[in-house]
C-alpha cells in the first residue's frame, strides 16, 4: 500500500515537472547560465522568460554585468547603436532594470547588459517603454521572404533541377533513389541527384538556416558579410 502511494507520488511529482517545464523554456535554457550567470538564469525561470528580438530606440551603454549605479557612466564595454537585438532577460534593481541581450561582432556572439531607466513593471511583458521596442512580425516576414528567394535562385544555379511534367513522372523520380526531392524550390514538387544534396543542405543553411539568421539580424559590424561556402 505504502508503496503504491509512493509512486502515485512520484508519477504526479513527474507530471509537474514535465509540465512547468513545457510551459516555461527558460528551466533548459542552460546558456543564460553560462552568458549572464546564475541570477539571470535564477530570474528568467521565476518570470517564465522567452528570448525575443527587441529593437533599441537610441545610443545606449552596453555593460558585460549588472554593476552598481556609481560604477556604471566608466565601466561600459562598448555604446550600442539603434539595433535589433535578442532580449535575454530581466533583472530588476530598485528603480532601474538590467536588461540581459544578446547580439554578434561577425560571427561571434557577443553577450551583454543594458540599464532602463525604468522599473520592471514598465519594462517586462508588453509594456511599453523609453529605450526599446518589441520588433514587429512583418520584419521578420519581409527578411525571410528575401532570403528564401535567394535560396531558391542560388539552388537553381548551382545545381541540376528537375521538375515532373505529370504525376507519373514525379512517382518515378520519388522511386528512382539517385534522385531526391528538396523543398522551397518551386510551387510542386522539385528533384535533384541525391548526389547533390550536401551542396543543397549548405545553400540553405546559408541563406534561411537558424544561426545565419541571427547573425544577420543582430549584426553589431556594418561592415560584415557572410561569405558563402559552396
Amino acid at each position: 500500500m505504502k508503496r503504491g502511494c509512493l509512486t502515485i507520488i512520484i508519477v504526479l511529482l513527474a507530471v509537474i515537472i514535465a509540465v512547468f517545464v513545457a510551459l516555461n523554456p527558460a528551466v533548459l535554457d542552460i546558456s543564460t547560465v553560462m552568458g549572464f550567470g546564475v541570477e539571470q538564469y535564477a530570474n528568467n525561470v521565476a518570470h517564465f522568460h522567452r528570448d525575443k528580438y527587441i529593437r533599441t530606440l537610441r545610443e545606449m551603454p552596453a555593460y558585460r554585468s549588472i554593476m552598481p549605479l556609481v560604477k556604471a557612466d566608466t565601466a561600459s564595454m562598448f555604446t550600442l547603436p539603434e539595433r535589433v537585438i535578442l532580449l535575454r532577460g530581466f533583472t530588476p534593481r530598485g528603480s532601474v532594470t538590467w536588461v540581459a541581450a544578446k547580439a554578434y561582432r561577425g560571427k561571434r556572439e557577443v553577450n551583454f547588459y543594458l540599464m532602463i531607466p525604468e522599473p520592471l513593471a514598465a519594462v517586462g511583458g508588453d509594456a511599453t517603454n523609453t529605450c526599446f521596442e518589441p520588433v514587429p512580425a512583418s520584419y521578420f516576414v519581409t527578411i525571410r521572404t528575401l532570403y528564401a528567394r535567394e535560396y531558391r535562385s542560388m539552388v537553381r544555379d548551382r545545381v541540376a533541377v528537375t521538375e515532373p511534367t505529370d504525376n507519373i513522372e514525379e512517382q518515378k523520380l520519388r522511386e528512382d533513389r539517385t534522385f531526391a526531392e528538396v523543398t522551397n524550390i518551386g510551387v510542386k514538387a522539385v528533384f535533384i541527384k541525391r548526389a547533390d544534396m550536401p551542396l543543397v543542405r549548405r545553400i540553405h543553411e546559408f541563406y534561411l538556416g537558424r544561426k545565419n539568421e541571427a547573425i544577420r539580424l543582430l549584426q553589431l559590424d556594418d561592415s560584415f558579410t557572410l561569405m558563402t561556402n559552396f
